[in-house]
């Protein structure tokens, strides 16, 4: 099983770097080689920008939308397109754009329905004078379909954004490939470049199918309402997707699912949210954690976190744990602490964790200084008195099992491994 795991894990590797290298030098040619017509910067202010400053085709509906397509921009100036407070319908399709600190700029863009999709959006570090670029920003502006763009930075520079989010609402961000920026897509309520906060949180944004990859964070959420964050790949990022600080909002559930987080310093870390569901991720091979969550409310299940230095670090709250594959972790599958409300952790599988060992002791899991009598973490479900399977435990009718870092067990652990 070792040697399939080893062999699995250099293919990956292998793998994810040709997929890297080969997006990168595809990125560069289609900047180099664009056939379209060359301009050095589109600023709209108005609606009639669109047809008496520039020609665009399109009258500014939904049916019949304004077209910005097939252009070269590459400009040193702060914006390559920018778009102010307008109410027409337009589709930014099909550029290649190099600038300074914004590639596609959006603010205030109040009708619904504006799409941005297949550009290929570069910024400039070599020209920038402080941090804060971003390829893509949507600014106080619902509605707005960002679609297979692909943004990156050939030399990487602190605080530039792939794609961001800020303050809008109702947005969809498919398909996009991000790299080598400080984050690579961002939904948040800060102002752009100033770090002055407003309270105009984002909601109901779905982040889906992307590709973020050799960035410091591959996907960041903080201070929305609720968010889809589904079927993304994060991978070579100092940290796979962090979601923090939401807000709750008509008992809506954020949802992080079915995401793939490996080979990063750390694969999902969720702070801080009201109701959140964290399902079917594959969090693996990550150098840290595979999750780690911190004052949540919700469900974690059917995640894999595999050959991590600590599969699920829990400190949360009103939670359950379940259908979870906690494998081949160099310390704990799950590692918890103590903290307010109640905890159930049942139905995973704890196969070959903390083989070597550590200064707590050998089992596969780590409770913080809990006690079996009056600790608020349950190890087994309470209605079905079902536990965990655990790996190295000699069955017998009467056994259970022993959790370190204090008085916890698993008093109803199962026989068999548990089909997820």
């Amino acid at each position: 099983m070792k040697r399939n795991v080893l062999i699995g894990i250099i293919i990956s590797i292998l793998v994810l770097s040709i997929f890297s290298v080969a997006i990168y030098f595809n990125l560069k040619d289609e900047l180099e080689n664009n056939n379209g017509d060359d301009l050095e910067q589109i600023i709209i202010t108005k609606d009639s920008d669109f047809t008496e400053k520039y020609h665009f085709q399109g009258n500014g509906t939904s049916l019949s939308p304004y077209i910005i397509e097939n252009l070269t921009i590459s400009t040193k100036l702060e914006i390559a397109i920018g778009i102010y407070n307008v109410n027409s319908v337009f589709v930014i399709q099909k550029c290649s754009i190099t600038a300074r600190r914004f590639c596609i700029y959006l603010f205030n863009i109040t009708e619904p329905g504006c799409i941005i999709s297949d550009n290929v959006c570069a910024i400039d570090t070599r020209n920038v004078y402080g941090p804060e670029g971003v390829a893509i920003e949507i600014n106080k502006s619902n509605g707005v379909l960002v679609f297979n763009n692909n943004c990156f930075t050939e030399f990487y520079f602190y605080d530039n954004v792939g794609i961001l989010l800020n303050k809008s609402s109702f947005c969809d961000i498919l398909n996009n490939t991000c790299s080598n920026f400080d984050i690579g897509i961002s939904q948040t309520f800060m102002n752009s470049g100033w770090g002055v906060w407003s309270y105009d949180h984002p909601i109901n944004n779905t982040i889906k199918g992307n590709y973020c990859f050799e960035n410091q964070k591959g996907i960041y959420s903080f201070g929305s309402g609720f968010a889809e964050i589904i079927d993304n790949y994060c991978f070579y990022n100092s940290r796979g997707i962090e979601v923090s600080h939401l807000l709750s909002y008509e008992n809506q559930t954020t949802k992080i699912r079915n995401n793939t987080c490996i080979f990063n310093y750390n694969g999902i870390k969720a702070t801080s949210l009201p109701l959140a569901e964290i399902s079917g991720n594959n969090c693996s091979f990550n150098d840290a954690y595979g999750i780690q969550t911190y004052k949540c409310y919700g469900n974690i299940t059917r995640n894999t976190c595999q050959g991590n230095e600590n599969g699920l670090i829990f400190s949360t709250q009103n939670c359950s744990v379940f259908y979870n594959d906690f494998i081949d972790n160099k310390e704990y599958g799950v590692l918890t602490s103590d903290t307010a409300g109640e905890k159930w952790i049942f139905l995973n599988n704890f196969i070959n964790n903390n083989l070597d060992g550590t200064e707590h002791g050998s089992a596969q899991a780590y409770d913080k200084d809990s006690d079996y009598l009056e600790d608020n973490i349950n190890w087994y479900n309470p209605i079905t008195l079902i536990g965990n399977y655990w790996s190295e435990l000699i069955w017998d009718d009467e056994v259970i099992y022993v959790i370190d870092g204090g008085f916890n067990l698993d008093p109803y652990p199962v026989q068999y491994p548990i089909n997820i």
